[in-house]
């Protein structure tokens, strides 16, 4: 089953109940934008945790110089996308996260690291205290 489908709460949205209560409390109640460095992290995640490409926006809502087109068509595009729940991602952010995703494999460290986790990413779900959580 794919993580964002599966009931439950994040990792993420747990992890501040680790601090306290209150911590938790304030960071459900406030959570943080998105942001480009975000979007590119999970483009990023994708190419080096989950062995796939992030997916391109479709061409009628790039211009010729591979920016935003602004047109009724983009936008009508850009709007589906988001009704499906699709983060897609323009062919500079592409190779951009492709290069970033490379650059991990020529780091000793982290390197090492995922040559070791051959199975990168594993959804896991359970029940704490009546509660669904997934990680």
């Amino acid at each position: 089953m794919n993580y964002n489908d599966m009931p439950g709460l994040r990792w993420s949205t747990l992890k501040p109940g680790l601090d306290s209560p209150l911590a938790m409390q304030y960071a459900l109640a406030n959570p943080r934008p998105d942001s480009a460095a975000k979007s590119l992290g999970r483009a990023v995640h994708m190419l080096a945790l989950e062995g796939r490409d992030p997916p391109e926006l479709p061409a009628v809502c790039l211009t010729p110089s591979g920016a935003l087109s602004t047109s009724a068509a983009a936008k009508a595009a850009l709007a589906q996308l988001a009704a499906d729940g699709v983060e897609a991602y323009t062919p500079d952010d592409i190779a951009m996260a492709k290069t970033l995703a490379h650059l991990l494999t020529l780091h000793p460290v982290a390197a090492e690291t995922l040559d070791l986790c051959r199975h990168r990413e594993r959804a896991w779900q359970a029940t704490i205290d009546g509660e669904a959580v997934k990680c």
